[in-house]
């Protein structure tokens, strides 16, 4: 169905994880494990990971001197995390041992109603070579690649 999570692996090891975005109904010429007109086959598209914290969208959290404090760092990673922690979609998986200090600190961040893609990116640029991305397990990362 639509919006399902889907994981692909290779020799038992995980490559793809996503949401499926267009999925024809089983009932569609093409689409059933029963029909054999192989020319009529209808295309399942899905997304990786990442198109779910495109569909995330950020709320009102302003993270200064306060908020920061109450986090107990001002490290862009640690910002990362709270907004992952707060709204990322509920199928990705959000733990702190994927957000390692960067070194990057920040004294205020503030982008309510920006994708949490986009806030995600506009972090990850704040700190050189930082990257963030959804793992083929769904669990999101934040950290300055070596």
């Amino acid at each position: 169905p639509p919006r399902a999570i889907i994981q692909l692996s290779l020799d038992d090891t995980p490559v793809f994880w996503g949401p499926v975005l267009l999925c024809p109904h089983v009932t569609a010429k093409g689409a059933g494990p029963a029909d054999r007109d192989r020319d009529a086959l209808e295309r399942v598209t899905a997304a990786g990971g990442e198109q779910l914290l495109k569909d995330s969208i950020v709320g009102a959290r302003l993270l200064d001197g306060p908020a920061l404090e109450d986090l107990g760092s001002a490290d862009v990673a640690a910002i990362a995390h709270e907004l992952c922690r707060l709204y990322a979609h509920p199928a990705l998986t959000v733990e702190e041992e994927n957000f390692p200090a960067t070194g990057g600190v920040l004294d205020i961040f503030y982008k309510p109603e920006a994708t949490l893609y986009d806030a995600l990116k506009e972090l990850a640029g704040t700190v050189t070579g930082a990257a963030f991305w959804v793992d083929a397990a769904g669990a999101v990362h934040f950290e300055v690649e070596s």
